[in-house]
């Protein structure tokens, strides 16, 4: 069964011309990393899609991370780190731990050690949160791994289409059985 996850939200306050394009028509917000005027904000569904289009560019890509997440099973501290270089604006954006961990990150290139409930699973939700490939995540998703999988999803405070995967899974491959 072929499965087709939008990228992100489609939402009513997502147009350009109500947020990010000024009377000239100068676009704010876009590769040249100039910054909106004051009291304009880029909508969250807007800005995450455009990350998405990128997402796949900066993936695992070391020289433009902003930090090295070292990655270990909760509760097991001795365990073997597994380390992701990553981009504060594509996890800040998507998980609310991530928004609390990075407001107590102060310098650029750390080296962040974090505790998930299932490192093997991580990876392609990191993915995820790069590229909106929910299909590919989906993929990913087994009857050995959902559980954790579902458990990374509420940890890292990940939002409802995240969740809608996981749901999916469960549904059609859980629930069936």
């Amino acid at each position: 069964m072929a499965h087709r996850f939008d990228r992100v939200p489609e939402s009513d306050n997502d147009s350009l011309s109500d947020s990010n394009e000024s009377n000239d028509g100068t676009f704010y917000g876009s590769s040249d990393n100039t910054m909106p005027p004051e009291g304009i904000s880029i909508p969250s569904p807007y800005f995450v899609r455009k990350l998405h289009e990128m997402g796949l560019k900066y993936f695992g890509h070391r020289e433009t991370a902003c930090a090295e997440l070292q990655i270990r099973a909760l509760g097991r501290p001795d365990s073997a780190p597994q380390s992701f270089y990553v981009h504060r604006e594509y996890l800040t954006s998507q998980s609310q731990y991530f928004v609390r961990l990075f407001n107590r990150v102060e310098e650029a290139n750390s080296v962040i050690p974090i505790e998930i409930p299932s490192p093997e699973t991580f990876e392609p939700l990191l993915e995820y949160l790069y590229t909106g490939d929910g299909d590919k995540w989906y993929d990913t998703i087994t009857l050995e791994n959902y559980d954790g999988v579902y458990h990374n999803i509420r940890y890292l405070g990940l939002g409802i289409a995240a969740m809608n995967i996981w749901l999916d899974f469960y549904k059609t491959q859980v629930e069936e059985m």
